[in-house]
């Protein structure tokens, strides 16, 4: 249940140090990350502003991050919020069924909890399979 938000029944605070990803990955020198797992508890707003050169970069990575308006409430903000932000990165929002990839509307609601694929169009082209997984009806 860690989280940088305050949650009920959660009350053990701890100092931690923090950084963005652009930060990080301008210290470690990564000269291009191919996918990232998001998994931050409802902050991931604050995680992909923090990622702004990376994301918008023409190597960008595949993202697969937790969507969830009951995650993001206690931050502030929502799922739609954080599917605009990738969308002005150049960003679509899919779930995987299982079978296939569905586009997801900036504005749906997502009240329960669902890990969502983020995908720019260069990745369904070095991706054959997943162009395959898209174009499925």
């Amino acid at each position: 249940m860690g989280s940088l938000a305050t949650r009920e029944g959660v009350d053990l605070p701890t100092k931690i140090g923090l950084t963005t990803i652009d930060a990080h990955c301008a210290a470690e020198r990564l000269a291009r990350v191919d996918f990232m797992k998001v998994d931050v508890e409802g902050a991931e707003l604050h995680a992909f502003r923090g990622a702004e050169q990376l994301l918008r970069g023409a190597e960008a990575p595949i993202i697969l991050y937790e969507c969830s308006e009951l995650l993001t409430a206690p931050f502030g903000t929502n799922a739609s919020e954080i599917k605009q932000l990738l969308t002005d990165y150049g960003y679509r929002i899919y779930r995987f069924d299982g079978d296939r990839l569905q586009h997801i509307p900036v504005a749906e609601r997502h009240d329960e909890i669902e890990d969502v694929f983020a995908l720019k169009p260069r990745h369904f082209e070095l991706h054959p399979r997943l162009a395959q997984m898209r174009d499925r009806a």
